[in-house]
């Protein structure tokens, strides 16, 4: 092959992938629901940045707090399909039943020292729910369930407790100063 035709099949390539790379989706692209979020964040932490009035801690305090307030938003966003997390949480119920009789055998201290997993500490809340006992066919569906709403109870809980610490935080520096 001779460098010209080199050279022209390289060219062919390049374009081949240019126009392969240009005509695929953007996976990353921002659906209009979290660009409002990140518009709404960016003029809370401009308006935040140009008021005289506050300090410069006010200001550092108040734009976390907008930047919190976006997150959260964003989290709020971020459902995974319910088919996909239904077979998740199917498969996390197979993995703790598998590890259901180490579980037995050293307790739930010494089962999550050993695993010391989020999945395990999923199981020790799956081993306590009423559904565990269940013998049936209902029971993956039941255990996926129980799981999920124990989940969820626990994520409700633990954004409470962030919005919480971020308010008392926020009320505990305006009051000194």
């Amino acid at each position: 092959m001779t460098p010209r035709y080199r050279q022209i099949g390289s060219m062919f390539f390049v374009m081949f992938v240019i126009v392969v790379t240009f005509s695929m989706p953007n996976a990353s692209a921002l659906t209009p629901e979290h660009q409002e979020i990140l518009d709404i964040s960016a003029k809370c932490k401009q308006d935040v940045r140009s008021n005289d009035e506050l300090t410069f801690a006010q200001k550092a305090v108040n734009v976390k707090a907008c930047a919190l307030e976006a997150r959260l938003s964003a989290q709020a966003l971020l459902v995974p399909t319910p088919s996909s997390a239904v077979q998740i949480l199917q498969h996390q119920v197979r993995d703790c039943e598998a590890k259901y009789p180490i579980y037995k055998m050293i307790g739930e201290i010494g089962f999550l020292s050993l695993e010391r997993s989020t999945p395990a500490r999923h199981c020790t809340i799956m081993y306590e729910l009423d559904e565990w006992k269940i013998q049936d066919s209902s029971r993956m569906n039941a255990l996926v369930d129980g799981l999920s709403d124990a989940l969820q109870e626990e994520l409700d809980k633990d954004i409470q407790l962030r919005k919480d610490i971020v308010h008392n935080a926020l009320e505990k520096y305006h009051s000194q100063h």
